[in-house]
């Protein structure tokens, strides 16, 4: 039988997850199935629909498949598994517990290269387009430093294992127990540095667009173009 973590119990309403979860499921249902529909279902003669690169549209694909399983573990885990005892035992708590930690890394860092293709790709054959080192150096970074932050965020807490995280709901009047794996003190700033990564380098790629972007208004002659490039690059 799987141990009782050594936390306070958890004294918030069950139904957040119980009806809140389910509805940003349903709505990604959504997102998803227009993705599909516009993206990759359309017709290839429609002459009004931007082409977007194959590249990208598996990425954004993954994205929100990503973001999906995270809120599917997550209902499965706060609103289904404590009334389920199959789903209390070692091996499911394990399953249920660490996988959504790895999401996390996973969609930042395909994130940041979703983020580094559309650069990419909007100066590709130009003047301004993005050097090859620069692109794959960065490609490097995200890569490595996101898979060695995962790996050590596994390594510095080996000493926590999955648990069941006691909680007094106040609509149920009854305690219920849900799986959870507790992060130890020494995973804290592998998680601040995931974060510092993750910032670092939006900023890195809004700069980089930005100059390119100042760069192709200066060599402009119209001022209306001039205008349209600042607003670009405020937004």
């Amino acid at each position: 039988m799987i141990g009782l973590c050594d936390e306070e119990p958890l004294t918030s309403f069950y139904s957040e997850w119980c009806v809140g979860t389910p509805i940003v499921i349903i709505m990604q249902l959504l997102l998803l199935r227009h993705t599909l529909s516009h993206q990759w279902c359309k017709s290839k003669d429609d002459d009004t629909a931007v082409e977007i690169r194959t590249k990208s549209k598996v990425i954004c694909l993954m994205l929100q498949c990503l973001g999906l399983y995270k809120n599917i573990m997550e209902f499965l885990r706060f609103a289904i598994g404590p009334h389920f005892d199959v789903l209390l035992t070692p091996t499911s708590c394990t399953i249920t517990a660490y996988l959504p930690k790895i999401v996390p890394f996973l969609f930042g860092a395909l994130y940041v290269y979703f983020v580094l293709l559309r650069v990419e790709y909007s100066f590709r054959d130009s003047f301004l387009s993005v050097r090859k080192v620069t692109y794959y150096v960065f490609l490097s970074l995200i890569i490595v430093c996101n898979s060695t932050i995962a790996i050590l965020l596994f390594v510095f807490n080996e000493t926590q294992s999955a648990c069941l995280h006691l909680w007094d709901p106040p609509e149920l009047h009854r305690q219920i127990a849900f799986c959870a794996l507790p992060l130890s003190q020494r995973s804290t700033p592998i998680i601040v540095a995931a974060l510092f990564m993750l910032c670092a380098s939006s900023v890195f790629l809004c700069v980089l667009f930005t100059r390119k972007i100042y760069r192709l208004g200066r060599h402009s002659q119209s001022e209306r173009l001039k205008f349209t490039m600042k607003t670009l690059i405020f937004k």
